[in-house]
């Protein structure tokens, strides 16, 4: 198998906003699970501690604090249609925003493109929700689609305007693996080129709580006790996770940061055995070898296993003897067993993409956090004598060539398996950059939001400063209010973040370049990643390495072609920020931008010191900014109004000016070239808007108990 690459990462699980803290959440063996909130259902109302038929034998969970929370105006949706989608929905698309901005894409640089969405999802308490409390006339068209699954992933799609294969998974608590399965596999297939992957899972109805303690297979404290003597059952939890997947080759030829690289993976059904719902230890046994034979490694390749692990007697121990007959075999060292279900519960949907970003985040850091909630272990699994240990600490991995699986096992018998490896060793990026730092948001207090937000992500962190404004432009969107600063140090940085977002400005810049008749270049600027960019792309025209020639040899500043190309490269650098100019004004540069002359005959003329006149192109009027371009501009020229801005393009920090105002007027530089490498990204996710939607569907207050009235069985 070729293999694919997880370059980006975002989630929402019990205790842990975000990817950093459910990191954060591991390594201190942090504990999500609490009390049913209010909102869901009257807990102890179902509560009965002998798990009668019609109740749930405990009253806590892992729970999301605002599963209600939902920033509809952000994904341009009325508040109606909001209200009608499932919770699981409107996760997934603000995780999806996220998971994007992680990779190192703008969401919208991939519409019309072939991007695939598989999300495993699995809850129907929506469903029943709105089914229980509406009255048929009630109902609207709106409500269908919100409750459906197949819009889990769809909406995705249709949001960001994807074109590759947009599908949902449903084969219970396996979804979400079974969904990052498929999309690696339509990956190597070339049917997309980026793949989004993940599920969600929502508890807002009691009734599955129910089941599942009809069936024996709820704990009576509703937490996950994998592998442990305690074991008693398994804990519900809630959570939405996604990664974006490319394949290896073409993530490492655009610089970007790779967690782990998904080597192989299967999915089988365990087939015929004691029940529909039981488990089937040969099943599990034989998915974990069909993956390790994609991944074409053997059990010995091995480091740990981050398994299904949900805390049940019999499950845990049918799961250990199928781990064994692979794992059991002679090796240096046992393989580490986790289960990320001790920190979080049972996340269902979502319960796969959970274990493997758990999995991919502990390759990325060296390290496998500890599994919570083992202790004592169940001597009865006999894990030593089959090759297995326990993660009771973290566990340092090697530096180089660890290895992971991943374990998901269905309800119904659906298994999955993943084989994940630690990632190829790259050059760390270099800091640099143009030192311009970037936010943007849909509304003034959204970008306020944000402002402050980066402010005390920046001001918790010791992230160079170059590094933060090279993160910045590389992760984020360039929405409609925007902010930016070009700051000298990160105390000015953090003051302009705290500060007030400015006004209004113009969708665009009017700008007019004036190029003089000579030629004045900052040395700095030679030394810079983008003259670097801009000299590659100018040698690659002339056919000849013709710019390191010109300007770094001596010669008069005044000499023809000294001027022209140092004209040149700065004018693609003022086209770089994204600037259209509406007016050129000057010698041969001003005429080969303007389209009167091509470079070839441009350089031919500038060599041969041939005369040519002035040239004055466009439509000066109401211009916001005139840029002289390597050397003053000439007086009368053209005039800027008193709002607007002069100044002479000649210097890194004229360059940084430069960019800080087109950015700020709606232009989108090509920020890449701008040189600082690939930037790991630094900054918080954006901050949505916390407007939230009940839980019910309407807002009167008969409805919810009519809803949980009909699950009692008096």
């Amino acid at each position: 198998m070729s293999p694919v690459a997880v370059v980006g990462i975002a989630c929402r699980f019990p205790g842990a906003d975000g990817k950093d803290a459910f990191w954060d959440l591991l390594t201190r063996r942090g504990d999500g699970v609490a009390g049913v909130p209010a909102a869901r259902w009257p807990a102890r109302g179902f509560y009965a501690d002998d798990g009668r038929p019609g109740t749930i034998n405990n009253v806590t969970g892992g729970f999301l604090s605002d599963v209600d929370v939902f920033d509809h105006e952000f994904f341009a949706m009325s508040e109606a249609e909001a209200a009608a989608m499932d919770p699981q929905q409107r996760m997934l698309l603000q995780c999806s925003w996220h998971a994007f901005e992680d990779a190192g894409v703008d969401p919208r640089s991939l519409a019309s493109s072939a991007t695939g969405v598989y999300v495993g999802v699995t809850a129907n308490d929506w469903l029943w929700k709105t089914a229980a409390a509406a009255a048929p006339g009630d109902l609207a068209p709106a409500h269908g689609a919100g409750s459906g699954h197949n819009m889990a992933a769809n909406r995705i799609s249709y949001q960001y305007n994807l074109r590759g294969p947009s599908v949902a998974v449903d084969t219970a608590c396996s979804s979400s693996l079974v969904a990052i399965h498929l999309a690696a596999s339509a990956l190597r297939l070339g049917e997309c080129d980026h793949a989004l992957a993940g599920g969600a899972n929502a508890v807002l109805e009691p009734i599955n709580g129910i089941y599942f303690t009809m069936l024996g297979l709820s704990a009576p404290d509703g937490r996950c006790k994998p592998f442990a003597a305690g074991a008693d059952g398994m804990g519900r939890g809630e959570g939405v996770g996604l990664v974006v997947l490319r394949r290896l080759e073409d993530a490492l030829a655009d610089g970007q940061r790779v967690y782990a690289v998904l080597e192989g993976s299967a999915v089988t059904h365990g087939g015929r055995g004691n029940g529909i719902t039981a488990p089937a230890g040969r099943g599990q046994r034989d998915v974990i070898e069909f993956a390790h034979r994609q991944a074409g490694i053997t059990a010995t390749d091995v480091d740990f296993v981050e398994a299904h692990g949900t805390g049940t007697l019999l499950g845990d121990l049918i799961e250990a003897k199928a781990l064994g007959d692979v794992h059991g075999v002679p090796r240096e060292r046992p393989c580490v067993l986790g289960s990320v279900k001790g920190n979080i519960g049972h996340t269902e949907g979502a319960a796969g993409v959970a274990g493997l970003i758990k999995a991919a985040l502990a390759l990325y850091h060296g390290t496998l956090p500890a599994t919570i909630g083992g202790l004592p272990e169940n001597p009865e699994l006999k894990l030593a004598e089959r090759g297995l240990r326990l993660a009771h600490e973290p566990t340092a991995l090697p530096e180089t060539g660890a290895r992971g699986g991943v374990s998901a096992f269905g309800l119904g018998g659906t298994n999955a398996h993943v084989v994940l490896a630690s990632a190829p060793r790259t050059d760390p990026a270099a800091d640099g950059g143009l030192g311009v730092f970037t936010l943007s948001a849909v509304t003034t207090e959204a970008l306020r939001r944000n402002m402050l937000r980066q402010a005390r992500h920046i001001e918790a962190g010791d992230a160079p400063l170059a590094e933060l404004c090279a993160a910045s432009n590389r992760v984020k969107g360039g929405l409609r209010r925007r902010f930016a600063c070009a700051p000298d140090s990160r105390d000015d940085l953090l003051a302009a973040l705290r500060a007030e977002p400015g006004p209004d400005r113009p969708a665009r810049p009017r700008m007019a370049l004036v190029f003089g008749e000579t030629a004045d270049v900052d040395p700095e600027f030679l030394r810079s990643p983008l003259f670097a960019v801009l000299r590659a792309e100018f040698d690659e025209l002339a056919g000849a390495p013709l710019a390191d020639t010109v300007l770094r040899h001596p010669r008069p500043a005044a000499a023809p072609e000294f001027t022209f190309v140092a004209q040149y490269l700065l004018g693609r650098a003022v086209l770089a920020l994204g600037v259209r100019p509406v007016a050129l004004a000057g010698g041969l540069a001003a005429a080969h931008f303007a389209g009167a002359r091509d470079l070839p005959e441009s350089l031919r003329l500038a060599f041969a010191e041939t005369a040519v006149p002035s040239t004055v192109a466009g439509t000066p009027d109401r211009l916001t900014h005139v840029v002289g371009v390597g050397a003053p501009a000439g007086p009368g020229t053209f005039d800027a109004p008193p709002s607007g801005e002069a100044l002479t393009l000649a210097s890194a920090d004229a360059l940084r000016r430069l960019a800080v105002a087109a950015f700020r007027h709606g232009c989108d530089p090509r920020w890449d070239v701008f040189g600082g490498g690939p930037a790991r990204p630094v900054l918080a996710p954006y901050a949505f808007s916390a407007h939230r939607f009940p839980l019910s569907f309407s807002a009167r207050e008969d409805h919810q108990p009519r809803a949980h009235a009909a699950l009692r069985r008096q």
